[in-house]
């Protein structure tokens, strides 16, 4: 039982330090001449690591939402987008699926944020809103405890794009609540202050650059994100060399 515990932390940090991989590359400077913006800017992670700073920014965060999952949905309209999972839903009936996810029969929080993204309701953004708002705030610690910013980030980068979803205060309280751990130096690398990290750069990146206050807490949510995964990259290196 302890193994399988161990084992499914571990999957976990891989997981979230993917994720987190994936939005600070997502993060990662665009040239200013750039037409048409790439879902990910693939610069290279070991110049990123040589200059994560306490006081700077390290790229440009995109402004748009979504910008964690299906960021390509950012350029599309209302019709566009929800043409796009129609087409979905028809070659799933094309090539006789059947055993796809129903979320729109759901009351949990991802699948309201799911059902309103492919049909528009106001009635199912509406509740999605409300029981995102609501949700209680699962408080992080360095001992095994990792809170749920993932999902608060994940469900909030889906639902601000509909410009009804205003408030970030409680993203930005549990944000706050990731760095206070993350100040402190009792959280183990793996599985501890991996995962710390990374749920607290997926909070930051929902935060709205253009405020000081909330531009200074993703800086320093970057900045142990980055160091972080340049710990994970030296101790994978050291025990490849085992």
């Amino acid at each position: 039982m302890l193994k399988n515990k161990s084992r499914c932390h571990v999957i976990y940090g891989i997981l979230t330090l993917c994720i987190g991989v994936l939005l600070m590359l997502y993060a990662s400077s665009v040239p200013s001449n750039t037409a048409k913006q790439p879902p990910f800017q693939t610069s290279s992670l070991s110049q990123s690591f040589s200059q994560h700073s306490t006081t700077i920014l390290n790229g440009k965060l995109k402004t748009q939402h979504p910008r964690i999952l299906l960021p390509e949905l950012a350029d599309l309209s209302t019709t566009g987008r929800l043409e796009l999972f129609q087409q979905r839903y028809r070659q799933y009936q094309q090539k006789s699926i059947t055993a796809y996810p129903r979320p729109c029969n759901q009351p949990q929080l991802s699948a309201l944020t799911v059902c309103w993204l492919t049909t528009n309701n106001p009635h199912t953004l509406k509740l999605a809103l409300e029981t995102l708002l609501n949700l209680p705030l699962e408080q992080p610690n360095a001992s095994g405890r990792y809170g749920n910013g993932w999902q608060l980030a994940f469900n909030y980068d889906l639902l601000a794009s509909s410009s009804k979803l205003t408030s970030k205060l409680h993203l930005q309280s549990l944000l706050v609540d990731y760095l206070k751990l993350l100040d402190e130096s009792s959280a183990t690398l793996w599985h501890g202050r991996l995962s710390l990290a990374s749920n607290a750069w997926l909070c930051a990146a929902m935060l709205d650059i253009r405020s000081e206050k909330q531009r200074q807490l993703i800086i320093r949510a970057q900045h142990y994100f980055l160091q972080a995964a340049q710990s994970v990259a030296i101790t994978d290196g050291l025990a490849r060399r085992i």
